[in-house]
């Protein structure tokens, strides 16, 4: 009878190997033949160890040789039957759709039902038959061990050929585009494992953002992405959660930094389009997937959560053509800035800053690097790149582990776009402008937005708001518009819109003050350059005035004072003031001083493209030179080209003094040449020097440092 016993066992548990097999092999588990044997010889091996404890068991509670309890153990194997329609692919006619799905768990069902039964009635078979010695227990123990050893060694090797078969991805990151914004990014196949290196250091939070790719076709674009996140180190963690995905949008998923083991040094990131059942998440056995499917993977990034004495958030908002002269908290007539004001009133507020230049390019390179235009190179047409040892502020956080992201309508305006440069430094890049929709508006609503899902960790955030320089008639605009007399169009149009553009920083003002971050948030409002208009009251043109290159500087950070300086500063200046506040430090060479504690002690100055002139603003005198030779080409002499020579005062227009102040003009001449050579220099360019300056005479914009 034990041959009849040991035949069935055998052939049944064929059976429940290829059942188990061809189970696991639909939700992904034996995608190669290696490891489809060895996934149904362990099944089957896991099936006789069950087998032959159960008799183990009966024989240890009542010894028995009875030739009737082997029969029915042997008709107990026979319910393995139930399972061939199943493995033969037999089709059932079932009433309803639903069972047609759930085959497979009726099949396992009525086999462990009808098998359970048989069971029963072997243990009743084991209590009345006739009784033996309990020698023969040892020997069913041990075929047990044996086939417990087996299914270990099978199942082992099965577990560890399903992670060596998990493919990899192994494409290099590249810069991509999802909607308008830009990140570094690889693509990721559904199922594949992404690895990577992870630096160790304290408060430490995980970034992914995903997208779908731009050339996905719709049927295959992901809606909702399930993510697991492998961390490895000390201890072995995983982080689970679902991402959802809009068209044309990267969507961020942060892992906290309470959830990453201390001492992760790797880390692996896959991910599904269907949840893992909980029975796998739970075992930790999870299939191989394999489909068409791929996304966009921006990270893992890492940043720097908020604890303790954490440098703070910076948000830095330049809107282009924001005059301090129309602002209604420096005096202005009309109530156009009550956001403003208000910002104004309870930070470090400069209604005498200055820009280097009225080209927004220019400006805002200067105000990312704190270098002049002659130094970094974006000035009279050229696009850069940046020399080698500038590093623009964003890759200076970054490299502090911040957050960084820009917004910059530089698609439509044609200068702050992807590819010019600017985006150096920033993990998310968008340019794009709703230019005949929301606007502005819209760019603030995506910065809002970016903010909100980095609220966690020290971020900086630049965003550029550039429609008040662009002097329209907005519908938006609305009951902002008024008939006043005396008052020209092209200064109501202007006035009109610094209400509506107030509106909206104001509203991104409060969005912060609203925030879980306000305490740890530093914001700055400048402007890259400032409009003025004529006697007559219209625009002028772009030049170097002083209304053109006056702008607002207005900074509020947590823990500085709260004054209105009169001293005036340059836009140079912000960059050391926010990398002492982030304590980070600055390369040599930077042009500009920290506004925070004092006057930074040097004049401001400014440059024009076509024709190339300089100005300085030095005291209540701004002095204009128009050397003659072009940008980055011979220094220019003192002596040479046109002077003019402005004391600043009340009025619209200055009367020009040049005759009356001929050593002043020299003066200014010989620093401003000097101010030059010394940028060429530093910039690597060849050039003569021009005529010396004396030793009790600094340079116009301070010592360069170079």
């Amino acid at each position: 009878m034990i041959a009849v016993y040991l035949l069935t066992l055998g052939l049944s548990s064929a059976v429940v190997g290829a059942f188990v097999h061809g189970l696991l092999s639909r939700l992904g588990f034996a995608p190669t033949f290696e490891l489809s044997i060895r996934v149904a010889l362990g099944a089957a091996a896991a099936y006789v160890t069950v087998q032959l404890l159960w008799v183990t068991l009966l024989e240890a509670l009542k010894p028995t040789r009875a030739r009737k309890f082997l029969l029915a153990e042997s008709l107990s194997h026979l319910a393995a039957v139930v399972l061939i329609p199943f493995l033969m692919h037999i089709q059932i006619p079932w009433p309803d759709p639903a069972l047609a799905k759930a085959a497979p768990l009726l099949f396992l069902g009525g086999y462990v039902a009808l098998h359970g039964a048989l069971k029963l009635f072997s243990f009743y078979t084991a209590l009345y038959s006739e009784p033996s010695g309990r020698l023969p227990v040892l020997a069913w123990l041990g075929a047990a061990c044996v086939a417990g050893g087996a299914t270990a060694i099978a199942l082992q090797q099965w577990h560890s050929g399903i992670e060596a078969a998990r493919p990899e991805t192994t494409t290099m990151p590249g810069m991509y585009r999802a909607g308008d914004a830009y990140a570094e990014a690889r693509p990721i196949p559904e199922g594949a494992m992404a690895r990577y290196d992870l630096p160790i250091y304290d408060n430490r939070g995980i970034t992914l953002r995903w997208a779908n790719p731009p050339d996905a076709a719709p049927d295959e674009a992901v809606e909702r992405a399930y993510v697991t996140v492998v961390m490895q180190g000390g201890d072995k963690e995983r982080y689970e959660a679902a991402v959802s995905l809009a068209e044309g949008a990267w969507a961020t998923l942060r892992v906290p930094a309470g959830d990453i083991p201390s001492g992760t040094t790797r880390c692996t990131v896959s991910w599904t389009h269907t949840p893992a059942p909980t029975w796998m998440r739970l075992l930790g056995f999870m299939p191989v997937v394999r489909s068409n499917r791929q996304l966009l993977l921006s990270g893992p990034l890492l940043h720097r959560t908020h604890a303790g004495q954490t440098p703070p958030n910076f948000v830095l908002i330049g809107i282009d053509g924001l005059s301090p002269g129309h602002m209604s908290a420096w005096g202005y007539g009309r109530r156009t800035t009550p956001q403003l004001d208000r910002l104004v009133h309870n930070s470090v507020a400069f209604q005498y800053g200055y820009s280097p230049a009225p080209d927004a390019r220019a400006a805002y390179m200067t105000f990312l690097t704190g270098v002049n235009p002659l130094c970094h190179g974006y000035f009279a047409g050229e696009r850069g790149p940046l020399p080698e040892k500038v590093r623009t502020l964003a890759a200076l956080l970054r490299n502090s582990h911040y957050a960084t992201g820009a917004f910059t309508e530089g698609d439509y305006r044609g200068d702050l776009d992807f590819g010019s440069g600017f985006e150096n430094g920033f993990e998310l890049f968008d340019a794009g402008y709703a230019a005949d929709d929301a606007g502005s508006q819209s760019t603030v609503d995506k910065a809002r937005t970016w903010m909100d899902e980095h609220g966690d960790v020290a971020f900086m955030l630049f965003v550029r708001i550039g429609e008040l320089a662009d002097m329209k008639v907005r519908e938006r605009l609305g009951a902002r518009l008024a008939d006043r007399p005396g008052v020209t169009k092209d200064a109501e149009v202007y006035d009109a819109a610094l209400e509506s553009v107030d509106a909206l920083v104001g509203g991104l003002i409060q969005h912060i003050r609203d925030s879980e971050y306000r305490d740890t948030t530093c914001v700055v409002v400048f402007a890259p350059h400032a409009v003025s208009f004529g006697t007559d009251g219209k625009l002028a043109a772009v030049d170097v005035s002083e209304e053109a290159m006056r702008v607002p500087v207005i900074c509020f950070a947590p823990g500085t004072p709260r004054e209105d300086r009169a001293y005036p500063v340059s836009l140079e200046d912000i960059v050391p003031a926010l990398s002492r506040l982030a304590n980070v430090s600055l390369d040599d060479g930077v042009d500009g001083r920290s506004f925070l504690f004092g006057p930074v002690g040097k004049d401001p100055v400014s440059m024009m493209a076509e024709p190339f002139c300089l100005t300085v603003r030095s005291g209540n005198w701004r002095y204009v030179w128009e050397p003659g030779p072009p940008p980055f080409g011979e220094v220019p002499m003192p002596g040479s080209g046109e002077s003019t020579l402005y004391r600043v005062g009340t009025s619209t227009r200055k009367v020009a003094l040049t005759a009356e102040h001929t050593q002043l003009v020299d003066e200014f001449q010989k620093r401003l040449a000097e101010y030059v050579h010394s940028s060429y220099l530093w910039r690597g360019l060849s050039a003569a020097a021009p005529e010396s300056v004396s030793a009790s005479e600094a340079p116009v914009g301070g010592e360069q440092g170079r």
